[in-house]
């Protein structure tokens, strides 16, 4: 990191690129590159090997909540704050006893946490209200999240509206990841087979 730090300032100096704040028309790329970096953040504690770690996850929501803070209109800030929570809901049944990753299909339900659950489930709401927006990829990601955390058994899921959910996500970003989870859903959505971003906790 270091580093990188130091081969960002030379360049920055060799350039001569001025210190400035950023316009209003530069902030929407920025944005984009910093929601990125937290969820990198979050990912890094919530899918370590063994236990997660507590710290990246916290702090990643933490600064994902004053993003949303600063930017209270910008709906992927709000649906990467929604993903993180319906995720973290899930931490206590995420993980065995004996430190085995649990798949959602197994998972104790009741040791969700219901207070993240609304929390996430609310800003998923607040942003499908957001009349002539379309959702971007946290946004959608989150409301598949929502889909499952709705559903008290993982056959009560309803299945229909996560595959739609992907037939938009797989439009926004075609990636081979999405492709292959629509197709998981597509083939199996039964309530035995579910999409591997869901699976994996």
């Amino acid at each position: 990191m270091e580093q990188r730090i130091t081969r960002v300032k030379a360049k920055i100096k060799a350039a001569r690129i001025s210190h400035q704040m950023p316009s209003a028309d530069d902030l929407p790329a920025r944005v984009s590159g910093v929601l990125a970096v937290l969820f990198l953040i979050f990912n890094q504690g919530y899918l370590a090997t063994g236990p997660v770690r507590h710290e990246p996850t916290t702090e990643a929501i933490r600064l994902t909540r004053l993003t949303r803070a600063l930017l209270p209109q910008d709906g992927e800030a709000a649906g990467l704050l929604a993903l993180m929570l319906l995720t973290e809901a899930r931490r206590p049944a995420r993980v065995s006893s004996g430190g085995e990753l649990v798949p959602l299909a197994e998972q104790d339900r009741s040791a969700w946490d219901t207070e993240l659950i609304a929390e996430g489930h609310r800003l998923v709401r607040e942003r499908l209200a957001a009349a002539g927006v379309a959702p971007g990829r946290y946004q959608i990601l989150a409301a598949i999240n929502a889909v499952h955390t709705s559903a008290r058994d993982m056959r009560d899921t309803d299945w229909s509206q996560v595959l739609a959910l992907y037939d938009q996500l797989v439009r926004l970003d075609p990636s081979p990841i999405i492709a292959l989870n629509r197709a998981i859903e597509l083939v199996g959505n039964t309530g035995e087979t579910a999409c591997l971003i869901c699976r994996r906790a």
